[in-house]
């Protein structure tokens, strides 16, 4: 199940006046710059995230998420294909307060219990789901998936970046987003939590959110030399 078939992302298309300016400072960071930042923030989640922090309760999948308190609700999307209703959830989808930088904060649940599927490989599947979230804005480059352990379960991190192609509501053509996804597999059931920003310098604090699972905060993956190298190679 690809989750292209989820319209969470997708922003409308509008008439916006380009930001020069705006674009070149944004195009200024190398790929491995933010990669680096990406990953290092990522792995400071096992501390308690610094305030003013929200945190997200998800009676399901049984863990909270932590993200900044500068975010607001967006409107709950539903998958476009019926047969995915109920086996793909989307319990959070955020927007930031302020129109600059423009960011988003998506978490969405993955059941192949009930889509009667087995379920992937979870670094395929942190790819091609980064690659569905992030394709719609334009000309797009990843990384590769990094593997690990989150407290015991199969996980997997992945850093994108896009050129936004066209004029849409919030974006003007030119301007880079980045991004960066996690994504757990707990049995049969997957989640995923992603990340998006105009401005790099704030991928870290998106990323600094406590996770935790069954009650536990999450403990880092092994090892950690060999996630950091793969990272440092865009």
């Amino acid at each position: 199940m690809r989750l292209s078939t989820i319209p969470v992302m997708r922003p409308e298309v509008a008439d916006t006046p380009c930001n020069s300016s705006e674009t070149a400072k944004l195009t200024t960071m190398s790929g491995a710059s933010l990669l680096w930042f990406a990953l290092s923030a990522f792995m400071l989640n096992a501390s308690s995230a610094p305030n003013p922090f929200v945190t997200f309760s998800d009676p399901v999948m049984h863990f909270t998420f932590s993200y900044p308190d500068d975010f607001q609700s967006l409107p709950s999307a539903q998958p476009l294909l019926n047969q995915a209703a109920g086996c793909i959830t989307i319990p959070l989808r955020l927007k930031g307060k302020s129109e600059r930088p423009y960011e988003r904060i998506l978490l969405n649940e993955i059941d192949y219990d009930c889509l009667r599927r087995n379920v992937p490989d979870i670094g395929s599947l942190t790819k091609s789901t980064e690659n569905d979230l992030m394709n719609v804005y334009g000309r797009l480059e990843m990384s590769e998936p990094s593997n690990f352990l989150l407290d015991g379960h199969p996980a997997a991190f992945i850093t994108a970046k896009a050129e936004v192609g066209s004029p849409m509501e919030g974006l003007e053509p030119g301007m880079i987003l980045y991004g960066a996804q996690t994504c757990v597999l707990l049995n049969h059931h997957v989640v995923c939590w992603n990340v998006l920003s105009s401005d790099h310098t704030r991928l870290p604090r998106l990323l600094s959110g406590k996770v935790t699972f069954m009650g536990r905060p999450f403990r880092r993956g092994h090892p950690h030399t060999e996630v950091a190298k793969s990272y440092l190679v865009l």
